[in-house]
């Protein structure tokens, strides 16, 4: 399974918003994502056809399918 590292993304690009825990909300392509900085994290909810599917994964190691055509600038 071919995975992108986005330990080191520049979130602030995006304009998300931070929750009360720290975690940062935004958008990535078809993908809702949470991420946990502290645990190196992140929560995708991605909308689909056949419906909403979440995954967690390490920040360095997120399978690059999930995420459809979007890529890192």
């Amino acid at each position: 399974m071919k995975t992108i590292d986005l330990s080191d993304y520049r979130w602030e690009k995006h304009g998300g918003t931070y929750d009360d825990d720290d975690r940062l909300h935004t958008h990535l392509g078809p993908a809702d994502v949470t991420v946990d900085f502290s645990a190196e994290r992140i929560g995708l909810k991605v909308c689909k056809d056949d419906g909403e599917h979440c995954y967690c994964y390490p920040l360095d190691k997120v399978p690059i399918h999930i995420l459809g055509d979007w890529r890192p600038e």
